[in-house]
């Protein structure tokens, strides 16, 4: 099992205290993950999820 970072198979989670988590963007790459995640709101919690 190889890994590809160029594979579309991440998902960016945002994490509520009280609420269900909710889903931000899918099927996207981990670069873009992590562009997403650098550049969003600090004050909510995301986590970058295998989909």
């Amino acid at each position: 099992m190889g890994f590809f970072t160029d594979d579309r198979q991440y998902k960016v989670v945002e994490r509520h205290f009280l609420a269900p988590d909710k889903v931000v963007l899918n099927e996207v790459t981990m670069d873009e993950a992590k562009q997403f995640v650098r550049g969003a709101d600090s004050s909510h919690d995301y986590v970058i999820e295998h989909v």
